[in-house]
């Protein structure tokens, strides 16, 4: 990672998901925060006393990115998630035609419902790569600072230096 990208904020992403859901966002929150990037979820930033709602509210039309997390579960629900689907759907509306910025997340085989399918969706855990490919190219765009994949870190490792001593020793 360079300085200039280090100096620069990490990409605000927020996870939108139905209860039921919680615990494979938590492992998807994780696993982006491990990556560089700054996920909001509820249980995380909301605390006692917040009305949760104007929180989320401002948390939406804060974030550079919304993940649409969806499941058979999710897709079934009534209630406050499916509001809030549509109020990202509604920011999206508000940006240039062609811009990343709501990305539809399937937990599970569900059908993804008809308000999203233009929107190309990412599995997950699956398709995380190129979640992360997506997510970067929303960062490029708004001058946050790009996340990296730990597998990418695996799979790209940083080069080997050999110590000093030994090269000396060797030379001498």
């Amino acid at each position: 990672m360079s300085e200039k990208e280090k100096n620069r904020e990490k990409l605000l992403v927020f996870l939108s998901h139905a209860s039921q859901d919680k615990p494979r966002v938590r492992k998807l929150c994780k696993r982006l925060r491990d990556d560089g990037f700054d996920p909001w979820l509820d249980e995380e930033r909301l605390v006692p006393g917040q009305d949760w709602k104007l929180e989320i509210e401002k948390a939406l039309r804060d974030s550079q990115a919304i993940l649409l997390c969806y499941s058979q579960l999710a897709v079934d629900k009534e209630g406050f998630v499916q509001r809030e689907y549509k109020k990202a759907l509604d920011l999206q509306m508000e940006k240039p035609e062609g811009e990343i910025f709501v990305i539809p997340v399937r937990l599970d085989a569900c059908e993804v419902p008809f308000s999203i399918r233009d929107l190309q969706y990412v599995d997950f855990p699956g398709g995380y790569e190129r979640l992360v490919l997506a997510l970067n190219l929303r960062a490029d765009k708004v001058n946050a600072a790009r996340g990296e994949s730990q597998s990418e870190k695996k799979t790209n490792p940083a080069p080997r230096v050999r110590p000093r001593e030994k090269i000396s020793a060797e030379k001498g």
